[in-house]
């Protein structure tokens, strides 16, 4: 099985990272494995293709909203800290992050919802088995932040870059939740012309 969650956190580091954050020299070993994605992928291995394919979906998707709510909140905490260094740029970053939640938000409960919708419906599973799933996720992603000592950048530039930022992340941000409403549908859509050319 292949989970995609290399976009996700791709574009978490390239959201605000560059200029808005420094961060410690911690390495991560690439060898070292991986709990979770063994998880996911004892779960999802012995199901029929199909299930297979729509628990994947489900723990993509709701990977893509976690990362979308870790976006935020790091865009909210170097909005503040912007806003306590450069009194100038407080009510242009203040205003321009409202503006930015209220574009995502609405799109992001959307998203949440279609997941939860597709754990209620599903019968390949028992929702808190999958839900117990998704908990490690959170965990996983909890304990990456913990030992990341991630600090705003509170300089006039790395301020302005973090509200220059906000006109390029919102629309991606957005398009990347409406991706997750479409995702089943196409998936099951692609499923049925490929059976169809086997014909």
């Amino acid at each position: 099985m292949q989970i995609k969650w290399a976009l996700p956190f791709a574009l978490a580091a390239f959201m605000f990272s560059p200029a808005a954050f420094a961060d410690d020299e911690k390495k991560v070993d690439e060898k070292e494995t991986n709990p979770v994605m063994e998880a996911l992928i004892e779960f999802s291995d012995p199901l029929p293709p199909a299930e297979r394919r729509h628990a994947n979906i489900i723990f993509s998707n709701y990977n893509v909203i976690k990362v979308v709510e870790q976006v935020e909140a790091s865009a909210s905490m170097a909005t503040e800290s912007c806003g306590e260094k450069n009194e100038d740029l407080k009510a242009p970053l203040e205003n321009r992050f409202g503006e930015w939640q209220a574009a995502i938000h609405p799109i992001m409960e959307e998203a949440a919802a279609s997941v939860n919708n597709m754990i209620a419906v599903q019968e390949y599973a028992k929702p808190k088995t999958i839900n117990k799933l998704l908990g490690k996720i959170d965990d996983s992603r909890k304990g990456m932040d913990e030992e990341s000592d991630r600090v705003p950048v509170t300089t006039p530039e790395a301020c302005r870059y973090l509200l220059d930022k906000m006109d390029e992340t919102q629309p991606a941000l957005v398009k990347l939740l409406e991706n997750t409403l479409i995702s089943l549908p196409m998936s099951i859509q692609q499923e049925q012309a490929k059976a169809t050319e086997e014909e």
